[in-house]
């Protein structure tokens, strides 16, 4: 996804051209980066239920 990324800032063409890229790779980034850390509080979360029984 950065080598995407990497690519599209080499070029200045406008949105219309690019139908948006940059903003849907952006959108992309983030919905991975929130499931990647919703991922490891529910392991954590799981963990800390795990302690409190034994």
């Amino acid at each position: 996804m950065d080598n995407i990324y990497s690519l599209l800032i080499m070029f200045d063409y406008p949105d219309v051209i690019t139908a948006n890229l940059r903003s849907l790779n952006e959108k992309t980034r983030g919905d991975l980066t929130h499931a990647l850390q919703q991922y490891k509080f529910q392991k954590l979360m799981t963990n800390s239920q795990e302690i409190k029984q034994i």
